[in-house]
């Protein structure tokens, strides 16, 4: 039998992101008001308590980089838009992350305050296996951790991912009121092409 090798690309090839999850629209009969996730400042508070670099050290390997979002990567580009538009509108939204999504937990902890959570609130946090992703449920114990640091109850739920699928799409209130799962992706290239 012939060994398999390990081959490392030169350009992404596959993101890890977590998904802030609930029901949005006031015409969904699930909906919940009271979701602290519709709050604009919980949201950005759950973003910089974060600390990327440190989950990024920990879990990954030094070619692995941290993006600005799901498939928000300079040599990328959405098919149709021209090479130089995309830079324009990427350096954008680079610059945008920069000023506004550091780890900063004492910010974070502000901005709970001031969205009316001074105390926190508790939250679902799935914790599944994926097929590109064989360190995520470490990585969710990590996010669980950086999260109780800036005073949030964390429900850590260890499943299969069938199951979250399950609950995502019956978009049952009781399964998704405030819940966050990780997702993995891989670049499409019907959608996203290389920025020449």
């Amino acid at each position: 039998a012939q060994e398999m090798g390990i081959s490392v690309t030169s350009i992404p090839t596959n993101t890890t992101y977590y998904l802030m999850a609930g029901q949005y629209l006031p015409s969904r009969p699930t909906f919940d008001a009271n979701n602290p996730f519709l709050k604009k400042e919980v949201r950005k508070a759950l973003n910089l308590a974060v600390n990327r670099e440190e989950i990024k050290n920990a879990f990954f390997s030094e070619n692995d980089e941290i993006m600005i979002g799901p498939f928000m990567h300079p040599t990328m580009k959405p098919t149709g838009l021209p090479a130089e538009e995309w830079q324009e509108v990427y350096s954008r939204w680079e610059q945008w992350f920069q000023e506004n999504y550091q780890y900063d937990p004492e910010e974070a902890q502000r901005l709970l305050a001031e969205a009316g959570y001074p105390n926190g609130f508790t939250l679902t946090l799935y914790s599944f296996d994926r097929p590109a992703a064989p360190q995520a449920r470490e990585m969710t114990e990590a996010l669980a951790l950086d999260w109780e640091r800036i005073g949030l109850q964390v429900d850590l739920v260890n499943l299969e991912f069938q199951a979250v699928r399950g609950m995502y799409r019956q978009r049952a209130e009781e399964n998704m009121g405030v819940a966050v799962w990780l997702g993995t992706s891989r670049w499409d290239p019907l959608v996203w092409n290389r920025a020449q």
